[in-house]
């Protein structure tokens, strides 16, 4: 008798399981929905001008995310402000994970995704280096941001970058 509720049970158990499992992995390949996160994606050019100024040797951009800046009652320069959070990697292979801010006038994210335009000399209309590694790493000029290292637009994009590499992996 023990046995046959066993052999019942087998399938309510493999049914929890797979129950379980998709809501694991709902919440973890939603990266940026919890929490008010809503980070976008960073357009393949951006990404390029990004790396395009490296300190010393080539970078290469793995993943990149974008998180809105809120200017409150703050003086812009730019209609749009982001946070992009990165994960590049250098030429020895090692991987870093840098904060710039991008100041843009284009419009709205299309789809979202973050995109700059760029003028005819290939400067883009504001980046500049937020963290220690995009410092660090890149010839992107570090005063005049608007947002610091611990802000919570580079809290929030650095989290949401985290969260989609988790997810990617």
């Amino acid at each position: 008798m023990d046995r046959t509720r066993t052999t019942r049970l087998w399938p309510i158990a493999i049914v929890i399981a797979v129950a379980a499992t998709a809501l694991i992995v709902t919440l973890v390949v939603r990266p940026g929905k919890d929490d008010g996160i809503e980070c976008s994606l960073v357009a393949p050019s951006l990404n390029e001008l990004i790396v395009s100024r490296p300190s010393a040797g080539p970078l290469q951009y793995l993943m990149s995310v974008a998180e809105e800046v809120a200017l409150q009652g703050e003086a812009k320069a730019y209609e749009h402000y982001y946070a992009v959070a990165m994960q590049f990697s250098t030429m020895d292979g090692s991987t870093h994970e840098g904060v710039w801010e991008v100041g843009t006038n284009s419009p709205d994210p299309e789809g979202g995704t973050v995109s700059v335009q760029i003028p005819v000399d290939g400067a883009a209309e504001s980046i500049i280096s937020i963290n220690g590694e995009a410092q660090s790493f890149t010839l992107w000029p570090r005063e005049g941001a608007i947002v610091d290292p611990l802000s919570e637009a580079v809290i929030r994009a650095r989290t949401c970058l985290m969260e989609f590499t988790t997810a990617t992996l």
